[in-house]
């Protein structure tokens, strides 16, 4: 069926949740996987106060230890009270060029990081199949988990009422953070106790990610039936054009092989290209793409401009935030290398988070009351 209209990014797993709020926490996420970068500073998210409750530098000795940071977010909200966002960021790879250099890594199981066990016991399933994953971001992941476990009890423990949990990182920060919501998620009977609550929701939230498990694990979250578990979002938002969520050994060396013939033509790289979406029906040769080999973690959401291939290059942009089902991404050829850009998520995430997407021109009632106002001035 290919792509479908996704207010599904705005739509949330939890009716406690209305469509707006669900937006907020991508823009949360966004705005802490940005924050993680050099130089940037503390984020800055309207209506809520955000506070940074730790960092961790990098390792001088080797690569494993990538800089992560957990955040408190709170907004008042008068039907919901004082609401609660905890955020593990983790800091992506430097340049784009840096993750294709370490893409092509021997894959390692996970089988003693995530726990098969405890999600077979939640959705009733016998999966024993074996899950592979990059072993440089299971590495990472393996050294992260034991660090940024007592600062995450710490701020669990300190916010009692309803709280949100995101993982969250761009890029090969995205691929790490994902590894860590599945650990910690499918370890909270054994490991992590102060996980289960019904209070907590554990969310996956990435920008950008690279795939890296060996089969498509999202079914098995899927399928976990609410109030056994805190099952929060799990969204895996890509830029149109972006080649990163995409991009296996396999796409990596026909890029890399396409981007030298158009060098050497003196011809631009493509760009934003929906082969078998834009260009559905064309009789237009399409380039042969090997099938995907590796999976993100999350619903693929895509946005795009829908005016990017208008007759009239001065149409305006038209944002739309869609659903991208696996088997469409496998034919897909996207080649804009700034479209992996961190900046370039956030504009998409801010007018998303302002409500300017899939034709709508901002959220309903999205000001802050008179009441809300006043609660919010004494609280902060």
């Amino acid at each position: 069926m290919g792509l479908v209209s996704a207010l599904g990014i705005i739509q949330t797993t939890s009716d406690h949740h209305s469509n707006e709020e669900t937006a907020q926490l991508v823009n949360i996420a966004a705005r802490c996987a940005k924050a993680v970068y050099p130089g940037e500073s503390q984020p800055d998210i309207p209506r809520h106060s955000i506070r940074q409750t730790f960092k961790l530098e990098p390792s001088s000795f080797d690569s494993l230890t990538k800089v992560s940071a957990l955040y408190v977010a709170e907004r008042v909200s008068v039907d919901d009270g004082r609401l609660t966002t905890i955020v593990v960021s983790i800091r992506g790879s430097k340049s784009i060029v840096d993750w294709m250099v370490n893409a092509n890594n021997h894959a390692a199981d996970v089988k003693d990081f995530i726990n098969m066990e405890t999600l077979n016991m939640l959705t009733g399933q016998n999966d024993t199949g074996a899950l592979l994953v990059h072993r440089g971001f299971l590495a990472s992941a393996r050294e992260l988990a034991p660090k940024i476990r007592p600062h995450l009890e710490s701020a669990l423990r300190s916010n009692p009422g309803n709280v949100n949990v995101i993982f969250t990182g761009h890029s090969a920060g995205g691929a790490v953070a994902s590894l860590l919501y599945a650990h910690f998620f499918s370890n909270t009977f054994t490991l992590y106790s102060f996980l289960d609550a019904a209070h907590i929701s554990l969310s996956i939230i990435t920008f950008g990610a690279p795939p890296i498990f060996s089969r498509d694990i999202l079914p098995i979250f899927s399928s976990i039936p609410p109030g056994l578990v805190g099952k929060g979002e799990l969204w895996s938002i890509v830029n149109e054009g972006d080649p990163v969520p995409r991009a296996d050994d396999a796409y990596i060396r026909v890029l890399l092989r396409l981007i030298q013939k158009t060098d050497a033509a003196g011809a631009p790289a493509p760009t934003n290209r929906f082969l078998g979406f834009a260009q559905r029906g064309s009789s237009k040769p399409r380039q042969q793409l090997p099938p995907l080999s590796l999976h993100a973690l999350g619903t693929l959401i895509v946005l795009r401009d829908a005016n990017a291939d208008a007759a009239d290059p001065e149409a305006e942009e038209e944002l739309r935030a869609e659903v991208l089902r696996p088997q469409e991404l496998g034919t897909l050829l996207f080649a804009n290398f700034f479209a992996h850009k961190m900046n370039s998520y956030l504009e998409g995430v801010g007018r998303v988070a302002r409500g300017e997407v899939n034709g709508k021109s901002g959220w309903l009632h999205s000001q802050l009351s008179r009441v809300e106002m006043e609660q919010l001035e004494r609280w902060i």
